[in-house]
């Protein structure tokens, strides 16, 4: 089955199935990048400080960046192919020196900006945070993208104690702490010796998250187990998605695409413990409890329509509003959407469902269905 997606008069066609190798969202300024200025990154990571009113194609090395790629302001940004590996930093090594990837605003962006992130691999026995965003400003596209595992280096580091005090490490596969005006996750896999995706806005306390929504279409992702560098513990990855009532925009799941693998050995050792979490309710309130059911594709998890957003609305939706979002149990049928192959040095993009001119406006987009 086909969908025909209409965003501000432009139609983007995908396959309902996710068989189709092309991704959804084009860059800002493809296919020529006209006026778009060309940054290389340093293959040790650092921090990048761009102009708001300029367009950037920011250009990965030809060998992998050992360290933490902070990026700050730019107007559109286009970043291809790139491929981070976070060596072993030792004891006391700060959480954001082991980070992938940070995008942050700095007060001067224009509104409704796109940073397109595409073709990324992260990979690294010190890998701590995949793909970090504070960027309310802008549209995030996020397409082709394998994190292969993120981790904690032991309890202290959980923790913040000793030596990582005030500098611990939560892991995650994506963390869009600052928020964003919109995000567009389009082929997605990444594994986790702790959180997967925490889709929760943290500052302010109260964020304007009314009219915020998230995007994902196939998306895998899957809790594992690793001996942690510190103290040598085993560790397994528990949360899946995770998100607050009050805190996290809207978030809208492809039918069938969507799954999350859990560990049987962890502290959320059941599909449903992945994505239930006292920090996710606050109150335990029981209508955000997730509801367990099962179709043709197979068990998945949902959330019943009293669980609404801070705009009144139901949380989590399927991508054409109708129904309650799923995310099912397992790896797909087709093994993970991102082969490791297939991305990160030398990657080649497979093109786009729709090439036309303009972009979407973040507005809602609506659905037609045919077969």
């Amino acid at each position: 089955m086909l969908l025909l997606l209409l965003v501000a008069g432009s139609v983007y066609v995908i396959s309902r199935d996710g068989s189709s190798q092309d991704l959804t969202w084009a860059p800002p300024g493809y296919p020529g990048y006209s006026g778009y200025a060309s940054v290389t990154l340093s293959s040790s990571g650092g921090t990048l400080v761009l102009d708001d009113d300029k367009n950037y194609r920011l250009i990965p090395p030809s060998t992998p960046i050992e360290g933490h790629t902070d990026v700050r302001g730019g107007r559109n940004i286009v970043t291809m192919g790139g491929h981070c590996h976070i060596p072993d930093r030792g004891y006391g090594a700060s959480a954001t020196s082991r980070r992938c990837l940070t995008f942050r605003d700095d007060g001067g962006e224009t509104s409704g900006r796109i940073l397109h992130i595409e073709g990324w691999y992260a990979d690294g026995p010190d890998l701590t945070e995949g793909i970090n965003l504070a960027t309310p400003s802008a549209i995030v596209q996020i397409q082709n993208v394998r994190i292969e595992r993120v981790v904690a280096r032991g309890y202290d580091d959980l923790t913040d104690l000793n030596a990582y005090n005030g500098k611990g490490s939560h892991p995650d596969l994506l963390q869009p702490f600052g928020g964003a005006k919109e995000i567009r996750v389009d082929k997605f896999t990444g594994r986790s010796g702790y959180q997967h995706l925490w889709l929760r806005w943290n500052p302010p306390k109260d964020p304007p998250v009314h009219d915020k929504k998230y995007f994902f279409r196939r998306v895998n992702t899957e809790a594992v187990s690793y001996v942690a560098a510190d103290d040598g513990k085993t560790n397994y990855g528990h949360s899946g998605w995770g998100w607050y009532k009050y805190e996290s925009p809207q978030l809208f799941l492809e039918d069938g695409t969507v799954w999350h693998r859990h560990h049987p050995l962890s502290a959320t050792a059941t599909f449903k413990g992945s994505f239930q979490n006292k920090e996710w309710t606050v109150d335990r309130d029981p209508d955000y409890e997730p509801q367990i059911a099962a179709d043709s594709t197979g068990t998945y998890a949902y959330y019943l329509d009293k669980a609404i957003n801070a705009n009144g609305r139901p949380a989590v939706r399927n991508f054409d509003d109708s129904a309650a979002g799923r995310v099912y149990s397992g790896i797909p049928p087709g093994g993970d959407y991102v082969p490791k192959r297939s991305i990160g040095i030398g990657y080649a993009s497979p093109g786009y469902g729709y090439t036309g001119p303009g972009q979407a406006s973040g507005r809602w987009w609506s659905w037609l269905a045919t077969t």
